[in-house]
C-alpha cells in the first residue's frame, strides 16, 4: 500500500504520508525504513523528510517517472563531486515553470552546507541558476512551453515571480550558454549563492547541476576552480541518463 501511494508523487515527507495514508507516523516511519532497508525507498544520508521511490521499485511492476530514475543513476554522481569539490552539488530537473531538486550532495559535506538537504526542492525557473543552465540549451519549441507554464502560473498565483518576455529569455539563455554556466546572486533575504551548468547530451537538455555556496564565497576565483569539475560532473550525469533511458 505505501508503495503504491508514494508512487503518485516523486517526494515525500513523513508528514504526508501518514496523512494520505491514514496510518500513525510510528506506523509509518517502520514501514519506510523497512522499505529503505530493502532498497525500495530513499532518504538522503539518512535525513527524514525527503523519501522516495528507488528503481529497484521496477521489479515490483510499479511505474516510474523520469525524476526517479534520472535521480537514481546522477546521484552516485553528484555524491562523488561534492566530496572531490569539497562543496555541496545539486542536480534539478524541469518541472515547468519549476526546477526541482532530484538528488543533492549536501549532507555529505554540512560544514559548508545551510541546509541539511535540497531534495524536492522547486526553484522558479526564471530567477535560479539552474533554470537559466537549463534553458540554456532547451531549443525554441521547449522554451517556449516553460514560458508558457510560467505565464499559466503567474496568472494563478499572482504571487509568483516574474516572467521575463520571451524575447528576453531568448536573449539571456545565449548569453549563459555562451557562457558554459549560471548564476543565481543572493538577495539580502538568501542564505546562498549558486552557480550551475547545464546537463545536455546533443541536443537533449536534461536539466542542470548546481554549485550553491555562501554569497561572499561566489567569486571569480571560485567560479574559475568550480566550472572544470561541474562541466565534467554535467557530462557524466548526462551519459548516465542517456543509459537509464535505453
Amino acid at each position: 500500500m505505501l508503495i503504491r501511494l508514494m508512487n503518485r508523487r516523486d517526494n515525500w515527507t513523513l508528514q504526508q504520508i501518514a496523512q494520505d495514508s491514514s496510518l500513525a507516523k510510528p506506523t509509518v516511519y517502520r514501514l519506510l525504513h523497512t522499505l529503505i532497508d530493502e532498497g525500495y525507498v530513499y532518504m538522503p544520508s539518512g535525513k527524514a523528510g525527503a523519501y522516495r521511490l528507488t528503481s529497484k521499485v521496477r521489479e515490483l511492476g510499479a511505474g516510474l517517472t523520469a525524476f526517479t530514475i534520472f535521480a537514481d543513476s546522477a546521484d552516485p554522481i553528484v555524491i562523488d563531486a561534492t566530496r572531490k569539490l569539497d562543496w555541496p552539488v545539486s542536480f534539478a530537473m524541469p518541472d515547468p515553470p519549476f526546477m526541482r531538486i532530484v538528488c543533492c550532495g549536501m549532507p555529505y559535506v554540512q560544514e559548508h552546507s545551510a541546509k541539511p538537504t535540497s531534495v524536492g526542492r522547486e526553484h522558479w525557473m526564471f530567477a535560479s541558476a539552474v533554470g537559466a543552465a537549463y534553458l540554456s540549451r532547451c531549443d525554441l519549441a521547449k522554451k517556449t512551453k516553460c514560458h508558457e507554464a510560467a505565464v499559466a502560473q503567474r496568472l494563478h498565483d499572482r504571487d509568483a515571480s516574474p516572467v521575463p518576455s520571451i524575447d528576453k529569455l531568448i536573449a539571456d539563455s545565449r548569453h549563459v550558454r555562451e557562457a558554459g554556466y549560471a548564476l543565481r546572486l543572493a538577495k539580502p533575504s538568501d542564505v546562498n549563492s549558486a552557480m550551475a551548468v547545464p546537463v545536455y547530451k546533443e541536443d537533449w537538455a536534461i536539466g542542470a547541476i548546481a554549485c550553491s555556496t555562501f554569497p561572499k564565497s561566489l567569486s571569480p576565483k571560485f567560479i574559475r576552480k568550480m566550472l572544470p569539475a561541474l562541466t565534467e560532473t554535467a557530462t557524466a550525469i548526462a551519459e548516465a541518463c542517456a543509459t537509464a533511458a535505453t
